[in-house]
């Protein structure tokens, strides 16, 4: 017959309560407050299927370290096609291809002429209630 094998000497309960617990993955929250995201943008890019892999565990939702790293590539790539979409495809550090003029903003060089006179300003209408003369021009106009 065997000799039975020596277990090793436990260690006491008090220095297993206080160690950390060791992490598996970050709640919503924490993964909101890591990428400095609003928990409504969180959802959004969810119901749009842009946001991370989640595990519900036990009724929490869980994000993994691989499901994190996989997202982050996809943001980057994400990231890379829309940039090649907006500017054409044109490599990084080629020139911006000129601003457009938006909402009367003067961008860009002026026209042959000059840019146009800026049209005179007009006093502001005084709001507020009614002076007595107003009520009385108006009762006036009324009547007549």
């Amino acid at each position: 017959m065997k000799a039975p094998q020596e277990l090793p000497p436990a260690e006491p309960l008090a220095e297993n309560l206080t160690a950390p617990p060791q992490r598996y993955g970050l709640t919503v929250a924490e993964f909101c407050v890591r990428y400095r995201a609003s928990r409504s943008g969180y959802a959004k890019a969810q119901r749009a299927g842009h946001g991370p892999e989640e595990l519900n565990i036990f009724g929490k939702r869980i994000i993994t370290p691989q499901a994190e790293a996989a997202w982050l590539e996809q943001q980057r790539q994400r990231s890379r096609e829309l940039a090649a979409d907006r500017f054409g495809g044109a490599p990084t550090g080629a020139p911006r291809p000129p601003a457009r003029s938006s909402g009367g903003k003067r961008l860009g060089r002026p026209p042959a002429g000059g840019w146009p006179a800026d049209p005179p300003l007009r006093a502001q209408k005084k709001l507020g209630r009614p002076t007595r003369a107003m009520v009385a021009a108006r009762s006036a106009n009324l009547a007549g």
